[in-house]
């Protein structure tokens, strides 16, 4: 689970000073988690998955993201898993623009 106290405003500002490094992250629409990720690859950053998201790059349920979270982690995949299976077990579903478990 993410242990960041931080939450970031989805302004292109704070997007761009977000990580250049792999990890997870969640967007909030106010203080709805809406949608867990994960940046890994070459090429691919916390930011770079960020950019897009913000940008409309990706499908609309998350261009309502106001709000975003992140860790670095050397373990994206089973962070975002770990995240979305301790969401899943609170309530019983998954984030809305999420839709399956990783």
């Amino acid at each position: 689970m993410l242990t960041s106290s931080h939450s970031y405003s989805s302004t292109s500002n704070f997007v761009n000073q977000s990580s250049l490094t792999h990890g997870v992250y969640r967007l909030f629409l106010g203080n709805e988690l809406v949608y867990v990720g994960h940046a890994m690859g070459i090429g691919v950053s916390i930011r770079s998955r960020l950019q897009d998201h913000f940008s409309g790059l990706v499908e609309g349920c998350l261009r309502s993201a106001t709000s975003f979270d992140y860790e670095t982690t050397l373990f994206p995949e089973a962070g975002e898993r770990q995240i979305l299976n301790e969401f899943f077990a609170k309530f019983g579903c998954l984030p809305r623009c999420n839709n399956v478990l990783p």
